[in-house]
């Protein structure tokens, strides 16, 4: 009698868990992702604790292939680059990026920007970053801000940071002199 009653409440309690139970359905901008997180931030430290790069991101979707990261996809993107001393040598900010480290890349869509620490900044709608060889291009219109010279790279951009190197494409330019400025015409 007690084992069959307590078969009976056993039996109740697992139905009433499953009249309760409701998939949560959201809708996902990266369906096949396997993981998704919000307010995303992954850091890389050298052994003596000094930062690299600060990736951030508001939203991120991670992507795994033979059960390791194969790319992640993020919206509100973010990175941060330091030297070897922990001073911010560059920002980079996107709408959306994507990081292949199948093919060791980066690439980055809508209003992107770059900043370096000589206050170099460069926009563009869409840029790429070859994590292995360390450099920034863009085959589309690109706006270079430096010391009150604009300048539209109108096929694109070539960056090689470390090579302190950059290559524009059809550039055109525009020189706004300000009082105590001292800027050479480039295009002369």
């Amino acid at each position: 009698m007690i084992r069959s009653l307590l078969t009976i409440l056993l039996f109740a309690s697992l139905q009433s868990c499953q009249e309760g139970y409701r998939p949560v359905n959201e809708n996902h901008r990266e369906k096949d992702a396997n993981i998704r997180i919000n307010n995303f931030i992954r850091q890389s430290v050298t052994p003596e604790g000094k930062t690299e790069w600060i990736l951030k991101a508001e939203e991120s979707y991670l992507f795994r292939k033979n059960q390791a990261e194969s790319r992640i996809s993020v919206y509100g993107f973010e990175f941060l680059q330091y030297d070897t001393k922990g001073k911010r040598t560059g920002r980079l900010t996107a709408d959306r990026g994507e990081v292949n480290y199948e093919e060791q890349k980066l690439h980055l869509t809508g209003n992107v920007v770059f900043l370096d620490d000589s206050g170099r900044t460069i926009t563009a709608p869409n840029m790429d970053y070859d994590m292995e060889t360390k450099i920034l291009t863009s085959d589309d219109a690109v706006k270079i801000l430096e010391n009150n010279l604009t300048t539209i790279c109108r096929k694109g951009i070539v960056v090689e940071k470390e090579k302190n190197r950059q290559v524009c494409r059809f550039p055109s330019g525009e020189h706004r002199q300000t009082p105590g400025s001292k800027v050479d015409d480039i295009f002369q």
